[in-house]
């Protein structure tokens, strides 16, 4: 890196290194860390941004977190207290340490190319279709107006948050971006459930689903890459009697289209999911993990055997807290619900 100037306050042409060092240097790719393909410059200069994303891979912590711990550090103070994401404080009570479940981030505005460059920077492994077991891959996904898409490998606990951290922010980096035409699906391991615990979840989703809408975008609600589940596919599952993978993966039609559902059992047979189509595209790691949570704890409801009848979002979210869903994630759902129901503050 170049020799320092010494600049003492910020001026025109100037900015000020946030991740740690707290310099102030001019605003130019020699002493600033620009992202690869989308050019945004970071506020972190060239010294510190190598070193946070050491400090959040030795830690197990996110950037925004590692960061809080570097700036202390170096200013002397003590470090504060980890603000936890709704999910890291629900780990145990939603059973993220043991259910597995992956993400499909899909995204506008930049190229499969720069993103996937940038998870991998981020310190990720990541490819394409033939990515090795155990990375991201970034794929075409096929949606008209959709980029491409950033699916994870099978994730768990909290190293799964971590990465879902990491990869929301490279993605950012590199200039992604979400519209109207773009989705987040989840897919959630459900190896371990039995015939009875499936037709429970797809009874309370069916029930429950007018209230399970008002947690996502209006444009989701009317969108046919996921639809409602009907009355002849719950029908189906109702008539199952026997837990056979491809009847599961059957209940919806066999017609590729079919997959269109808010709630999916098409992934089941071949990898032993469940997946929840109903999300806007987003590259927050804080919506995603909520409603990875909130997914889960429908899960759970169902293994616990309880029919869930709930009309509306409040409802739903405070029947759900006997199920693994976090005090912190509840109250964050809910602002979510009212924001979207006004069309108002982003939350």
């Amino acid at each position: 890196m170049p020799a320092i100037p010494s600049v003492l306050e910020a001026r025109p042409g100037y900015r000020t290194c946030r991740d740690g060092c707290g310099r102030t240097l001019p605003e130019t790719a020699e002493f600033f860390y620009v992202a690869p393909g989308s050019g945004r410059m970071y506020y972190g200069c060239r010294e510190c941004v190598p070193e946070l994303r050491a400090e959040a891979r030795r830690r197990g912590v996110g950037i925004a977190r590692a960061r809080e711990i570097r700036v202390a550090r170096i200013q002397g103070r003590a470090i504060p207290e980890a603000t936890a994401t709704p999910v890291e404080t629900a780990v145990a009570a939603a059973r993220l340490g043991a259910r597995t479940f992956g993400v499909e981030i899909e995204f506008t505005s930049t190229t499969i190319r720069r993103a996937a460059l940038a998870i991998r920077q981020a310190g990720l492994a990541c490819g394409g279709y033939t990515s090795q077991r155990g990375a991201w891959k970034v794929v075409s996904d096929g949606t008209p107006g959709v980029a491409g898409e950033a699916v994870s490998p099978v994730l768990r606990g909290a190293e799964g948050i971590r990465q879902v951290q990491i990869v929301c922010e490279a993605l950012r980096n590199a200039g992604a971006r979400v519209a109207r035409c773009s989705g987040l699906h989840v897919h959630h391991g459900v190896s371990d459930l039995r015939l009875d615990d499936w037709k429970a979840l797809y009874r309370n989703w069916a029930n429950s689903e007018r209230a399970i809408q008002g947690l996502v975008a209006p444009s989701r609600r009317t969108n046919h890459f996921c639809s409602p589940l009907d009355r002849r596919a719950v029908a189906r599952m109702e008539s199952l009697r026997s837990l056979d993978s491809h009847g599961i993966g059957s209940v919806s039609g066999t017609a590729y289209r079919s997959r269109f559902r808010s709630l999916n059992t098409r992934s089941y047979p071949n990898h032993g999911t469940v997946e929840v189509r109903l999300h806007q595209g987003t590259t927050d790691a804080r919506k995603i993990l909520a409603w990875v949570e909130f997914g889960q704890a429908m899960i759970e409801a169902a293994r616990a055997g309880v029919a869930l009848r709930e009309t509306d979002t409040a409802s739903l979210l405070s029947r759900l807290a006997e199920f693994g869903l976090s005090d912190e994630t509840r109250s964050y759902l809910a602002r979510r619900a009212v924001a979207l129901q006004g069309r108002g503050v982003r939350v």
